[in-house]
């Protein structure tokens, strides 16, 4: 096997082992967001199931707001 076979062989390797732990954290569906510039917690709450995170822009609420982005998730449905 030539160097950059091998070197690229190494690099795959090394980058699966890093990978797989994260994987491992992450099991069934998951979502992974980053939340626009700006915004700010508004809400949240989990109950019967259920978790709800809203956020709004900086200076606004979740009663009074331009913009707004909400997450609802499921549990064990």
């Amino acid at each position: 096997m030539g160097r950059g076979r091998a070197a690229g062989a190494l690099l795959g390797l090394g980058l699966w082992l890093a990978v797989t732990p994260v994987q491992a954290q992450f099991q069934g569906e998951n979502l992974l967001v980053g939340m626009p510039a700006g915004f700010t917690s508004g809400y949240q709450d989990t109950r019967n199931g259920m978790s709800i995170q809203e956020w709004v822009p900086e200076g606004e609420t979740v009663q009074n707001w331009s913009e707004m982005v909400t997450v609802q998730v499921f549990h064990d449905r």
